[in-house]
């Protein structure tokens, strides 16, 4: 089973990837998040976790999801975190995690991906996030073959002052909702509310309010059809990013 959490299409990218390679389903847990399921049926297959890389760890939300809901004892855990450039020693924290749910872990390994925290770093151009769709493709194959032999996956992890110290200062001081903010563009869609994984936005007189529940996940503003939405000045004359697999299109962009 392949539980996965994207917001902008690039964990879900990989996620589908290896079910293609290993015959397996793949479980949304944005929408598990979103309706507060924490049912899983058991399996017996291999139990793969397909996440973004947030600060250096896993998102705070799915740790919390995945330490609420019932998983099979003792089942072989493995973790691809797909990331803008590492993943430092989140290994350490997904360890804690296993041990915490009784799971065998079987390592983790880090999928380089086009970047997408819009309110922090720049996004690369089509071309670019194309090329590196492109490289990522034989790591995600290897992968697969190695969670397929139920080997090990063997990945060299360092950073520690990135996911022990720079995690926690993000989440304190950066992580909340207060700079996001619509322009003269919106429509009152409501695609913003609809693809919040915690319901942290709500349509009032027609216009998006966010609440104090975010994760900065940035689907809000890297979904709005009409590129509508800002954060401070960060994200201004930014590219949005979103790799649309429902659809079949490779990149959905707007400067």
């Amino acid at each position: 089973m392949i539980l996965f959490f994207s917001a902008t299409g690039n964990s879900k990218f990989v996620a589908n990837k290896i079910a293609e390679y290993l015959a397996d389903k793949t479980i949304s847990l944005n929408e598990r998040i979103k309706s507060e399921n924490y049912s899983l049926k058991s399996f017996s297959n291999p139990l793969i976790i397909i996440v973004p890389t947030y600060a250096w760890r896993i998102p705070n939300i799915v740790n919390e999801y995945l330490l609420k809901t019932p998983l099979d004892k003792y089942i072989k855990t493995y973790f691809i975190l797909t990331c803008g450039d590492d993943s430092a020693r989140a290994d350490i924290y997904v360890k804690k995690l296993c041990k915490h749910k009784k799971l065998t872990y079987m390592g983790l390994k880090s999928i380089i991906m086009p970047e997408n925290y819009t309110a922090m770093f720049n996004i690369p151009d089509q071309d670019e996030a194309q090329k590196i769709i492109k490289k990522a493709l034989p790591d995600i194959e290897k992968t697969a073959e190695i969670i397929k032999k139920g080997q090990f996956i063997e990945e060299k992890h360092t950073g520690i002052i990135k996911s022990a110290i720079i995690n926690p200062l993000f989440y304190t001081f950066i992580v909340n909702a207060k700079g996001f903010y619509t322009t003269k563009n919106c429509t009152g869609c409501a695609k913003c509310a609809e693809v919040c994984p915690l319901n942290n936005i709500h349509i009032k007189q027609n216009i998006p309010v966010w609440d104090n529940h975010c994760t900065h996940c940035m689907a809000c503003i890297n979904r709005c059809p009409f590129k509508a939405i800002e954060y401070k000045n960060a994200s201004k004359n930014k590219s949005r990013y979103f790799l649309d697999t429902d659809n079949h299109s490779t990149l959905l962009y707007s400067r």
